[in-house]
């Protein structure tokens, strides 16, 4: 994404690498929600550590569940937990680098409509307008006191 120059592709009206990224992210929280369906179905008992155990001692046919979802030294709950905070690091840094670009994007959109010459002399106006504002405040500000002091 940070190679994506918005001058070259001014004819094109979206953004190509924030659609691929999007439509990776798509592809994660797919694959997040894969890995989430085959590990509640799969490795984790539902079952309180005590039912587990009286019903281990009371037949032996039953097997023990492959993990405690509450044991967080498990090393698969441990893997889980750096897949999905790898997956929202990486997310997080490619909205950053996104918003990088799709700010560009409105910058140069903005430089080649003539947009920007409107709005700074639009601004200087204000800023003017603001300034003779304030003289008109301190002016009247300066009139508040004297007349204070002439009635003290």
């Amino acid at each position: 994404m940070k190679e994506y120059k918005p001058a070259e592709h001014s004819e094109t009206s979206n953004v190509a690498p924030l659609v691929q990224f999007f439509e990776l992210v798509h592809i994660g929280d797919t694959i997040q929600s894969m890995v989430q369906v085959y590990f509640d179905k799969e490795l984790v008992c539902w079952l309180s550590p005590a039912i587990l155990l009286c019903l281990t001692i009371i037949s032996s046919s039953i097997q023990a569940p492959h993990i405690d979802r509450t044991d967080f030294l498990n090393v698969v709950v441990r893997e889980k937990k750096r897949f999905e905070n790898t997956l929202d690091d990486s997310v997080a840094a490619g909205l950053n680098a996104g918003t990088e670009v799709l700010m560009s994007q409105v910058r140069t959109k903005l430089d080649n409509s003539g947009c920007t010459k409107i709005i700074n002399s639009r601004l200087t106006t204000l800023s003017q307008s603001l300034r003779s504002q304030e003289n008109i405040i301190r002016l009247r500000m300066t009139l508040l006191s004297l007349a204070q002091q002439q009635v003290v």
